[in-house]
């Protein structure tokens, strides 16, 4: 199960964003799981990190296809379900809502006093661009593919793009079937676009899990830890320290040897010493 933070997450009822925790704990160990956490005053639904994919942001959204009404590229006009506040209400449009939490974290990111850690060190410190991409994901947990394109709101402005969605057939296959973590985690590949491969040293991680869970990195990070190959060296060299000593040990014992037996073989009769063959003459 990935690293979850907070630890005892609260979902006050929301059935849809459980869901999609109750999905997103069959991800790979070394996955981090966030959810709520505050980025810049705002807190997104959940903020996954995956060492090999990068970070996800997940808008989570309880909509039935009857909820939406209309809207354009910037809000939705949903049906209000508590008729004396009026029969509907705006909202931010969920992938311009998704897209300013992405903005937040990247600034969070970049801004960060130990960011050139996990920046390219290529690119101009003006456009600095971090080793890994970030991307989002709308995950509608009571909307189907099928509900959602015979919806008019697919041919307005307010189009939601298949490419940046989770649907609730989806969603219930993945969450019934036995899946690994692996396999889900290539689930969720295909919302990241760009996307590229990349390489974290545990630092980098360490560096990442700290500006997510805003705890020091001391806390995430273990004093002694080493890096896999600094620690396979380390050994290389404290064999090699050990082996030397040893050879050195026994040259002087024989050294010692040496000495020793050369005066005693001298002072030897040629009877005695043919009798004692084991002194070196």
């Amino acid at each position: 199960m990935p690293t979850i933070i907070p630890k005892n997450p609260l979902f006050d009822g929301n059935n849809s964003e459980e869901k999609i925790f109750n999905l997103l704990k069959k991800l790979p160990n070394d996955c981090i799981v966030c959810h709520e956490l505050e980025v810049q005053g705002r807190r997104p639904d959940f903020i996954v990190f995956s060492p090999r994919l990068g970070i996800l942001i997940i808008e989570v959204k309880g909509w039935n296809i009857t909820t939406i009404i209309d809207g354009d590229q910037n809000e939705i006009n949903i049906r209000n379900k508590y008729e004396h506040l009026g029969e509907s209400k705006s909202t931010k449009h969920p992938i311009r809502q998704a897209n300013n939490y992405l903005y937040l974290l990247r600034h969070t990111l970049l801004k960060h006093s130990l960011s050139k850690e996990i920046t390219n060190p290529d690119t101009d410190r003006y456009k600095a661009r971090l080793v890994f991409p970030l991307a989002i994901t709308i995950a509608f947990t009571n909307i189907t593919k099928q509900q959602l394109n015979n919806h008019q709101i697919q041919q307005s402005t307010a189009r939601i793009p298949d490419t940046n969605t989770l649907y609730k057939d989806e969603l219930d296959i993945l969450n019934n079937q036995d899946i690994s973590g692996m396999a889900l985690e290539q689930k969720l590949k295909r919302f990241f676009n760009p996307s590229w491969q990349f390489s974290l040293s545990d630092r980098q991680k360490a560096i990442i899990r700290s500006i997510l869970s805003h705890e020091p990195i001391s806390a995430v990070e273990p004093i002694s830890a080493v890096e896999p190959i600094s620690a396979v060296l380390l050994s290389l060299s404290l064999l090699l320290s050990l082996s030397l000593l040893l050879s050195l040990s026994l040259l002087l014992s024989l050294s010692l040897l040496l000495s020793l037996s050369l005066p005693l073989s001298l002072s030897l009769p040629l009877s005695l010493k043919s009798a004692m063959p084991w002194i070196l003459y």
